[in-house]
């Protein structure tokens, strides 16, 4: 969502008047704390920039600070007491996903290692039943094959860890 350019008064509009002290949220807030602000007043008259810079005020985190709580509740019935609603939903989900994203990525594991034990297993016994039907180079090159796809995928393992 883009901020909107703030239009400077029509002819026959008033003159602008400073805000009460009820309406400003905070007066601590400068041109340089907030370089977005500034740059979408510069083209204001100073002292409607100076307003606007001292009726800004943000916060971080989920929950906003109790004097915007009580700004919630009076503009939307239990504002706040939903807003605290919507944060605790939003946690649950955040963690049911984490939850689902540690248990498919330890299922994944499970089956890379099932395979690569299956495979492994199979090359192993192919070159046992070669080697006692006398196909012994057969046998030695497929347990050799065997063999080398083990130590190389180990090795690209590492690698990709190591990246990470």
């Amino acid at each position: 969502m883009q901020p909107q350019k703030i239009k400077p008064p029509a002819q026959n509009e008033p003159p602008y008047t400073e805000p009460s002290q009820e309406d400003a949220l905070s007066s601590d807030v400068s041109e340089d704390d907030q370089p977005e602000i500034a740059e979408l007043t510069s083209d204001l008259p100073p002292e409607r920039r100076a307003a606007i810079m001292s009726l800004f005020r943000s916060y971080r985190g989920p929950v906003p600070p109790p004097d915007f709580l009580k700004g919630y509740n009076d503009v939307v019935n239990n504002g706040a007491e939903r807003l605290f609603a919507m944060v605790e939903e939003n946690h649950k989900f955040s963690m049911e996903m984490r939850r689902y994203d540690l248990k498919q990525f330890h299922t994944q594991k499970f089956r890379g290692q099932l395979f690569i034990f299956l495979i492994l297993s199979g090359g192993v016994g192919g070159s046992i039943f070669l080697a006692m039907h006398g196909h012994d180079i057969f046998a030695g090159g497929l347990l050799t094959a065997v063999f080398a796809s083990s130590v190389l995928g180990t090795w690209l393992k590492k690698e990709d860890d190591i990246k990470e």
